[in-house]
């Protein structure tokens, strides 16, 4: 009886040992590489390459940018095909391709149009606002701080080796100070909008593109009548009503649209209120003698491109707004539009949009004719 619980014992500590010795080789990982990691950033990589050129474009490369990074590239790619290569070897030739990748990118010819475009947007941002106590003012001592980040960003600017990597550090300083100035305006900020009341010189002129601040989009029939302003004439308009000044903006129904782009670059978290006069000049009659109710289309809009290139264009909001039939004075159309944190339009230019028709439905036109008075346009910001 004892020798059979001996032998027992025996075999469990046996089954046992064998048993620890097999998870023990488990466990020894010192014979196997990984080296996947190092496979995806040469191949990130190298794709990467396929789509870049040297040249001296905002953008492009400097010259023997390409073939250096090209041949770390390769150095890596030797280190993943030998079968000999350690670990550590795998883990340092990966590092070494991300360094690689940090200085091709410290070669890119940076983007300095566009970081400039945004401190003089930042200096603007300065000059239109007067600091005060008053609701669209500034608080005291908030354009000096302002004016201290503006300042910098302008010494990074002038750097003789200003890289791509300064402009991506700086971008949000800048921007955020902007924000946090515009946010502790009092009240409402009232946002720039070029010649509003249609006042500035080129008001004699049949061609928008000459007016300051507003450009004609849209295309335009050959025997349609092109956008003007208006001044006097026998309209059933009476002048003494225009609500600013002494010129409104005229489009017809078979004529192009205006837009404007604004200097704002659109703030997360905030409400913008666009606020215009409308009045109908004319509204004839179609080819039966009937009358149709004149539709104004107003929106704010996002040029992804250039601007004015409608083939990237973003809407951010819009309005179909009815005046009526017959011809009469101003009325006054307002609404709110919230921008919120998370905005895929943030820090892009923001655009007005008008146009006039009876029917916006393009599968059921109407052929009749219309003329709308345009009057002193705003737009305010303000923080929600």
């Amino acid at each position: 009886m004892k020798s059979t619980k001996y032998i027992s014992v025996i075999v469990f500590t046996m089954v046992l040992s064998n048993l620890l010795t097999s998870c023990n080789k488990e466990q020894d990982y010192s014979s196997i590489t990984y080296k996947n990691y190092l496979r995806y950033e040469i191949e990130r990589s190298g794709s990467f390459l396929l789509t870049v050129a040297e040249g001296t474009n905002e953008g492009e490369y400097k010259s023997g940018a390409i073939a250096t990074f090209q041949a770390k590239i390769a150095e890596a790619d030797l280190i993943f095909e030998k079968a000999t290569s350690s670990q550590e070897d795998i883990d340092l030739a990966y590092e070494n391709i991300l360094k690689a990748g940090e200085a091709f990118y410290d070669l890119m010819v940076p983007f300095k149009s566009e970081y400039e475009s945004l401190i003089n947007y930042a200096v603007f941002t300065v000059g239109y606002v007067t600091e005060g106590t008053l609701e669209g003012n500034s608080k005291p001592g908030n354009k000096a701080v302002l004016q201290s980040v503006i300042d910098n960003s302008k010494n990074i600017l002038n750097r003789s080796d200003l890289t791509q990597k300064m402009i991506d550090t700086d971008w949000p300083v800048l921007m955020n100070a902007i924000y946090f100035f515009d946010n502790n305006i009092i009240g409402k900020a009232n946002v720039f909008v070029g010649n509003n009341s249609f006042e500035s010189p080129g008001f004699n002129t049949s061609d928008f593109a000459e007016v300051p601040g507003w450009m004609l989009f849209g295309k335009v029939e050959t025997w349609a009548p092109k956008i003007q302003i208006y001044k006097g004439g026998t309209s059933a308009l009476p002048m003494e009503s225009v609500p600013d000044g002494e010129f409104v903006a005229r489009i017809g129904s078979y004529t192009q649209g205006i837009y404007q782009n604004l200097p704002e670059r659109i703030h997360p978290g905030v409400k913008y209120t666009l606020n215009f006069k409308a009045a109908i000049l004319e509204n004839y009659e179609d080819a039966f003698l009937k009358q149709y109710k004149v539709v104004i289309l107003s929106r704010l809009i996002v040029f992804e491109n250039e601007p004015g290139d409608y083939r990237f264009m973003s809407v951010i909001d819009q309005s179909y707004d009815t005046l009526g039939i017959n011809p009469g004075g101003f009325i006054e159309i307002k609404r709110d539009i919230d921008i919120p944190a998370s905005s895929e339009h943030l820090e892009k230019n923001l655009a007005i949009e008008f146009l006039v028709r009876h029917s916006f439905d393009a599968t059921k036109p109407i052929w009749a004719e219309c003329y709308v008075a345009l009057d002193n346009i705003k737009l305010y910001r303000k923080q929600n």
